[in-house]
């Protein structure tokens, strides 16, 4: 017990480009606002992070969502 939140950040890609964000994978059963309760953000803030996504309500397994760095 005890794993820290920084965990679920294992494995992730950087952000290309210097962004200070991590690159996610949508998998089946996934939700926008499942997505930033994991990576400790709001849905706010992962739809800031993520204009390309025009309806965060349709998120499709194998989908780019872009995650802010753990804090």
């Amino acid at each position: 017990g005890g794993g820290s939140i920084a965990a679920h950040w294992d494995g992730l890609a950087r952000c290309a480009g210097g962004e200070a964000c991590y690159e996610y994978h949508v998998k089946g059963g996934d939700t926008f606002s499942g997505i930033a309760a994991w990576f400790g953000t709001t849905v706010a803030g992962l739809e800031a992070l993520n204009p390309q996504i025009s309806n965060p309500s349709i998120i499709h397994a194998g989908e780019l969502v872009k995650v802010p760095p753990p804090h």
